[in-house]
């Protein structure tokens, strides 16, 4: 009954665009880490109503209608343990899906820290830890994750990365380092085949940090840029967001067509301090951002 229900809201949530007209269409991402499917809370209460949501099987269906009410084209998920929920996922929104198991195992992570994207429009090439040299051990080197699709957009390709960097931890700037300039490489043969890039993720990082120099020195932009100082944006932890450490990066012909980007302070994305029993669905808040 819930699933039926969750595929009878998501239908009347999002009608269906006539094919000829997919080129005129906005473009709309989301990058999300979603915390293992782990939701949080502030107090007992909320971290009661989370466990009985979980424990009813309502988690997925209640994440995809959260995301479906911002319409979204593309989704980059980290943390998306196991592949049977991100299938699960991708069926609830009628999407493709690519998934991405992560480099380091342990500590209840057997598949990995993984990652996934799903697409809307059909994933016609996808590919694992892109230009990576296969001699670096899979636990040095995007430990979290790095995934790669190619998806049609109307008339255009577009390449799409989902990135989880190693976290801040002592002295680990020069991994970041590392992790970003293998990544430039992948995005730098996609920009010479004349195709968009747009790289989301839980990056690990602030823009007070060395290593986010980096990417406009790539020729990637921060599609938020301009608001990096604006609390509206932080995206870590979703009890108080304090930082912003996620983030959707741009390259290519599609950078002039961005209309907007923004965290999404609303729904169950964010606990609500003067609710006793609120709850998010995870401890971070996604990111969307949207391309004319």
């Amino acid at each position: 009954m819930l699933a039926t229900l969750a595929l009878f809201s998501l239908a009347c949530l999002s009608p269906q665009q006539p094919e000829s007209a997919a080129g005129q269409q906005p473009l709309r991402v989301i990058t999300y880490n979603v915390h293992a499917w782990g939701p949080v809370a502030a107090t007992d209460a909320g971290r009661q109503r989370a466990r009985q949501m979980t424990s009813r099987g309502q988690l997925l269906p209640r994440v995809a209608l959260e995301l479906q009410l911002h319409d979204p084209d593309v989704i980059a998920l980290q943390e998306a343990h196991s592949e049977a929920k991100v299938a699960a996922l991708a069926a609830l929104l009628e999407m493709d899906y690519a998934y991405f198991p992560g480099g380091w195992k342990g500590k209840g992570w057997q598949e990995g820290i993984s990652g996934a994207i799903l697409s809307r429009s059909k994933i016609v090439a996808r590919e694992d830890r892109p230009s990576i040299d296969a001699k670096i051990a899979k636990d040095k080197l995007f430990s979290r994750c790095l995934g790669r699709v190619v998806i049609a957009h109307g008339n255009e390709q577009i390449a799409i990365y989902c990135a989880h960097m190693l976290p801040s931890w002592k002295e680990t700037t020069h991994i970041r380092e590392a992790e970003i300039r293998a990544l430039t490489v992948a995005s730098n043969k996609d920009l010479a085949a004349g195709r968009s890039v747009i790289v989301m993720g839980d990056m690990n990082h602030d823009s007070a940090a060395p290593e986010y120099r980096l990417w406009a020195e790539a020729g990637l932009v921060d599609t938020a840029s301009q608001l990096n100082r604006d609390k509206a944006l932080f995206t870590c932890p979703s009890q108080n967001p304090k930082e912003r450490i996620d983030y959707v990066f741009v390259a290519g012909p599609i950078k002039t067509r961005l209309q907007s980007a923004r965290a999404l302070h609303e729904g169950a994305f964010l606990v609500r301090p003067t609710v006793a029993s609120s709850y998010a669905l995870s401890d971070h808040v996604p990111v969307l951002a949207v391309f004319r």
